[in-house]
């Protein structure tokens, strides 16, 4: 039994680690609020082509192969050594596409905190041809499948889902809005052979 718990804690601490540890990609950023200072600080930063990030003050930090609570210190550690009892908070932004029955697709920058309702909602709301049990996510060309009815039912978070930096979301079109429109193709296309058989009989 005690072997097992501890099988089950690796693997618990394993996909914490792998949730938690996201390195900021070319297009990523955080968000830096910096109160109780007289610094204008506070604003969104984005990681530049060659995975530099450059913040008021304290410089250029490279993000390559560091992940994104190792960053979050240094940027803290060096907030705190420049002012006095700063109030300080970073977030990071991580680059999400989100396409198909949305009426504004597009790309986004979510903190990993949002639920699939508020990145819908960041798209401007789901279109009434929207199929919302068949969502899935692309990553890398690979399609990955999950419960999307469960996952907006309970609210979880896109953290909860292992959202990555670079995934796009798809919101399909429902069964009926397809054959909709191949019933108003065909519809159409009986109109015009009608037409033609009148003038060319």
């Amino acid at each position: 039994m005690e072997k097992i718990l501890v099988i089950f804690s690796l693997i618990f601490i394993t996909i914490a680690t792998s949730l938690s540890a996201q390195i900021l990609k070319p297009g990523d950023g955080v968000r830096v609020k910096l109160l109780n200072v007289s610094d204008n600080v506070s604003g969104d930063y984005f990681v530049h082509e060659d995975s530099t990030l450059q913040l008021p003050y304290i410089g250029i930090f490279n993000t390559v192969k560091i992940s994104y609570p190792s960053l979050k210190r240094e940027i803290f550690k060096k907030y705190d050594s420049l002012y006095k009892n700063p109030e300080l908070t970073v977030q990071p932004l991580f680059r999400v596409s989100i396409l198909g029955e949305v009426n504004n697709a597009g790309v986004y920058h979510i903190t990993g905190y949002e639920t699939l309702t508020d990145l819908l909602a960041i798209a401007g709301g789901e279109t009434n041809s929207a199929d919302m049990d068949d969502i899935y996510v692309t990553r890398n060309n690979n399609k990955i499948e999950f419960d999307a009815e469960k996952v907006l039912t309970d609210g979880e978070t896109l953290s909860d889902i292992n959202l990555q930096s670079g995934d796009k979301i798809f919101v399909p079109r429902t069964f009926w809005s397809k054959s909709n429109d191949a019933s108003i193709i065909i519809s159409a296309l009986a109109v015009v052979a009608s037409i033609f058989a009148i003038i060319f009989r």
